[in-house]
């Protein structure tokens, strides 16, 4: 028997490697055999712990059995802490290089993943290693197959098989975290950046949004090779991805109802007294150009009062910004502009 994440390689009746059978975590076959059972785990921490231990390591979906990493559950019943343990015990240095290639710190997919929705890929379990550079759908199998992505659906349609994918928990949550911020880092250059970044946008100085944003975004998109104009859940998956390590104190609400209508980034601080912040994307489209694309933001900002939930959740102030991005471009202006 060989246990692995992807196959050794593609057998053939050529190759020396053939007449073997496959079990993923597609298949039904021995799907409770290599983690823990909702039953298991149970039986190992108290019924006051077992929410908490769901959120922190279940997730997992073998063979449509729910599965608990083994590592991370034996050593918080061993530690009595909830800690990243499973995904401490070996480099990310694959996943880092691989997602920067596949241009996963500016696309909408990273944008949904991070704010906790599921994405529709192809599922393949033959892939192996050599696929993963240079395919894009080898590359989100590859992350559900090394237990980075959790498999929260799958459909059969005439002989092609597809999922919806998510992030499994919150210890796999963190790695994420850790990558953006060591991505963006790089691509700014300087952690300074995007702490400077981040006062700017809870002090209200639209200004500094804008140039520390333009400076980002110039040389992020040129780190991606990205050129031309690009679609708003891009530039969405962009502004995410920055305050991605802001999770600890601050709710970052993403595409969420707030006063009439939907905003398109909420963030609510977990501690009374803090500002909240309020942001709205555009993106030139047609013939529209950016300032037309900037009044459509604020018009959107005035009407359909977003601020209206967060002026109710004992915050010190409420920033308001309309953001326009066109290619390496960004525009900032404050909310106060729009029309009440």
């Amino acid at each position: 028997m060989l246990t692995g994440i992807l196959r050794v390689s593609k057998e053939n009746m050529f190759s020396g490697l053939n007449n073997i059978e496959v079990f993923s975590i597609l298949t039904s076959d021995y799907a409770t055999a290599f983690g823990f059972t909702e039953e298991e785990v149970a039986t190992l921490v108290s019924p006051s712990q077992l929410e908490e231990v769901r959120t922190w390591y279940n997730g997992y979906l073998f063979g449509g059995q729910v599965i608990y990493n083994p590592w991370s559950i034996l050593n918080y019943v061993k530690k009595g802490e909830f800690h990243p343990y499973w995904v401490n015990t070996s480099s990310t240095d694959l996943i880092d290089d691989l997602a920067t290639k596949h241009g996963m710190g500016l696309s909408p997919k990273s944008a949904a993943l991070l704010n906790g929705e599921a994405i529709e890929t192809r599922l393949d379990d033959n892939i192996v290693l050599r696929d993963v550079e240079h395919r894009v759908d080898a590359f989100w199998n590859f992350l559900l197959f090394s237990g980075y992505l959790k498999l929260v659906s799958v459909q059969h349609n005439e002989g092609r098989t597809t999922g919806l994918l998510s992030i499994p928990n919150k210890e796999i949550r963190v790695v994420y975290q850790l990558m953006f911020e060591r991505w963006f880092e790089r691509a700014a250059m300087h952690t300074g950046e995007i702490d400077a970044l981040v006062t700017a946008l809870f002090s209200g100085d639209a200004a500094g949004v804008e140039t520390y944003l333009s400076d980002m975004l110039l040389r992020i998109v040129s780190y991606q090779d990205g050129a031309g104009r690009q679609p708003e859940n891009l530039y969405h998956g962009f502004v995410l991805g920055l305050l991605v390590h802001l999770e600890a104190h601050y709710q970052i609400r993403s595409n969420r109802e707030a006063g009439l209508g939907r905003a398109d980034v909420l963030m609510l601080p977990k501690t009374k007294g803090r500002p909240a912040v309020v942001m709205e994307f555009k993106v030139p489209f047609g013939k529209e150009t950016p300032e037309q694309a900037m009044q459509k933001a604020l018009n959107q900002i005035g009407e359909r009062k977003y601020a209206a939930e967060l002026e109710g959740a004992a915050v010190s102030a409420v920033h308001e910004y309309a953001m326009v991005f066109d290619g390496k471009q960004v525009w900032v202006r404050r909310g106060d502009d729009a029309p009440s």
